[in-house]
C-alpha cells in the first residue's frame, strides 16, 4: 500500500521532473498527448483507486485543455485554485501541454505523465473542466467515480454538454459564469457564478496609442476589425499574434502585430478595446480593459450587456461604419472619453474578487462530507 508521504513525494518529484525537462517535453508535446477526447485513468479505475487520508487537505484538480500566455481561462483558472490553496485545500492541473510557468504552489502535470494524473484524479475530492475538456473529464469522473464541476464560459460547450446526458451516473454540477449562458443551456440545470476578478490584475498605465481587437477574436471577428482598419485610415490599430489563427496577409499600413504573449501587457498600449464577437462568453476581456480605465466597444451579446451593462458602447457587428463612428468620437473628444474611462474603471472596481467562490467552497464541502 503506498503511503500518504510516499505519494506527496512522487508528486514533488514530478513537479521537478516536469520542471527541468520543460522545453524538450514542450518540443514533444504534439506527438504525446492524449486527445482531449479520452479519459485519463483506466477503465473501472474506482476498483483500484484508494481515497484521500481523512487527515490529507482536500484536493481540487482541474483539467484544463493547455496553458499558455493567451488562454483566457487560464488567469481565472490560476485565481480560483490558488484562493482554494488559502482555504487549507490542496490543488493541482492536468493538461496536454502548458507553455507558461504556473504559480510554484500550483503543481502541473502533463496528460503523458500518466502516474501523477492517475494519482491526481484517485485522491481528487472534485474534478473541474471547462470547454475543451469537458469530454475528458465526463469519462474520467464516470471511471473514477468522482464529482465533476463543468465551467460553461461560452456557447461552443454545447456539444461537450449533451454528453452529461450519457452518464447519467456522474455526479455533475454545472456552473453558467452568465445568466445568458444558463438560459441557452437550460435543459441542463446549473447555476450562475460570476468568475474571481482581481483587479489589481490588471490596473495600469495606458498610453490609449491604439484601438485594440480582443485578444479572444475569432478569425471572423478579426476579419471585420481589419474592415474597421481600412475604413479608418486616420486611427491606428492593434491586433495580437495569435498562434491558433493564421497569419495576416498583407496587413494594413495603420495595423500593429503585437507579438508579444502577455496579454496583460497589451492593455498598456490600448486606448480603445474592440469585441466585435457574436458568440455568448463571459466578457472578462473587457473588465481586463476596464480595470485600466479602457472603454470597450461590443456586439451587444447578452452576456456582454450582463457583464459590463453601460460602461460599454454597443454596436452590431455587421455595422462597420457605426465602429469607425465610435472609435473616432472616442478618440477625438476628450471628454467623451474620460467620462466613458470612468464608467468602465466603475464597472470593474464593482467586481468582487471571491465572494461567489466562497459559495463554491462550501457546496464543494457540504458534498464531500
Amino acid at each position: 500500500m503506498v503511503s500518504d508521504w510516499e505519494i506527496a513525494v512522487l508528486c514533488i518529484l514530478g513537479v521537478s521532473l516536469a520542471l527541468v525537462a520543460r522545453t524538450r517535453v514542450n518540443q514533444f508535446a504534439e506527438k504525446r498527448v492524449i486527445q482531449f477526447r479520452d479519459p485519463l485513468v483506466p477503465k473501472d479505475f474506482w476498483k483500484v483507486s484508494r481515497q484521500r487520508d481523512a487527515t490529507s487537505p482536500p484536493l481540487l484538480v482541474w483539467l484544463s485543455r493547455g496553458i499558455t500566455p493567451d488562454f483566457n481561462p487560464y488567469m481565472y483558472m490560476m485565481d480560483v485554485l490558488q484562493y482554494f490553496q488559502t482555504q487549507g485545500w490542496a490543488t493541482c492541473i492536468c493538461t496536454p501541454t502548458f507553455l507558461q510557468d504556473a504559480p510554484s504552489s500550483v503543481p502541473i502535470f502533463q496528460y503523458y505523465q500518466k502516474t501523477f494524473v492517475e494519482l491526481a484524479v484517485q485522491r481528487a475530492d472534485w474534478l473541474i473542466a471547462e470547454h475543451g475538456t469537458m469530454e475528458t473529464a465526463i469519462t474520467t469522473a464516470e471511471r473514477a467515480r468522482k464529482r465533476l464541476l463543468l465551467i460553461v464560459h461560452e456557447e461552443e460547450s454545447g456539444s461537450e454538454l449533451a454528453l452529461v446526458k450519457t452518464y447519467p451516473n456522474v455526479h455533475v454540477q454545472i456552473l453558467y459564469t452568465t445568466k445568458a449562458l444558463q438560459e441557452r443551456f437550460k435543459e441542463y440545470p446549473g447555476f450562475v457564478m460570476t468568475p474571481p476578478f482581481i483587479l489589481a490584475n490588471f490596473k495600469t498605465h495606458t498610453s490609449k496609442l491604439f484601438t485594440t481587437l480582443s485578444p479572444d477574436a475569432s478569425e471572423e471577428d478579426r476579419d471585420v476589425f481589419l474592415e474597421m482598419c481600412a475604413a479608418d485610415g486616420e486611427g491606428k490599430f492593434l491586433c495580437m499574434e495569435r498562434p491558433d489563427l493564421p497569419p495576416i496577409r498583407a496587413p494594413p499600413r495603420n495595423l500593429t502585430i503585437w507579438k508579444r504573449t502577455d496579454r496583460r501587457s497589451l492593455w498598456t498600449e490600448t486606448g480603445i478595446l474592440v469585441v466585435p464577437s457574436d458568440r455568448e462568453e463571459w466578457g472578462r476581456t473587457a473588465l481586463e480593459a476596464a480595470a485600466a480605465g479602457i472603454p470597450t466597444i461590443a456586439h451587444p451579446t447578452e452576456s456582454m450587456k450582463e457583464t459590463m451593462g453601460d460602461a460599454a458602447l454597443y454596436v452590431e457587428r455587421s455595422n462597420v461604419r457605426g465602429y469607425v463612428k465610435q472609435i473616432q468620437e472616442l478618440r477625438t473628444n476628450v471628454p467623451l472619453y474620460e467620462t466613458r474611462s470612468r464608467l468602465a474603471r466603475a464597472a470593474a472596481n464593482g467586481r468582487s474578487p471571491y465572494y461567489d467562490w466562497e459559495r463554491l467552497k462550501l457546496m464543494f464541502e457540504t458534498s464531500s462530507a
